[in-house]
Formats: structure tokens, sequence, C-alpha cells
């Protein structure tokens, strides 16, 4: 038995909290009109300009169901 009280000892718990705190910091350090996985597609495009979906999602580490939603998004947006 641990002494580690529930959820803590659960990653799943862990990894939520993670990316929270991740948001938090994000938004007060980088930006709060971008996420940071639309910064990783901007960063993968100034990498790469004119670079494909699939490229875009292979260079930003996003799988391609999220990149075929997020690109029109992003660009509707001005991004």
């Amino acid at each position: 038995m641990t002494d580690t009280p529930e959820p803590q000892r659960h990653i799943g718990h862990l990894i939520r909290r993670t990316q929270q705190l991740h948001a938090t910091l994000w938004a007060a350090e980088v930006s709060e009109r971008i996420t940071s996985i639309q910064y990783a597609v901007l960063a993968a495009l100034e990498r790469i300009p004119g670079a494909s979906q699939r490229e875009i999602g292979e260079e930003a580490a996003v799988d391609r169901s999220t990149i075929a939603e997020l690109v029109p998004r992003m660009q509707r947006a001005g991004l």
C-alpha cells in the first residue's frame, strides 16, 4: 500500500493536471490568442513554407484528423 492519496497515484490524473498547468502557463507567458498546438503548426509552416497538411501534421506531431480540423479553423481565425 502506498502513502500517496487518490487520485494522485494515477498517471492519467497527473497528466490531466499537467495539461491544465501547461495551458495556464502558456496563456500567461506566451499567448492568450493562440494555443501551443496552433503555435506548433505556425512554426512548422515557417520551417516549411507551402507545406501540405500531412507535412504540417508530421512536423508538429499532430495526427491527421486533428490537423484536418485545425488548419481550416486557424485560417478562419486569420492565423
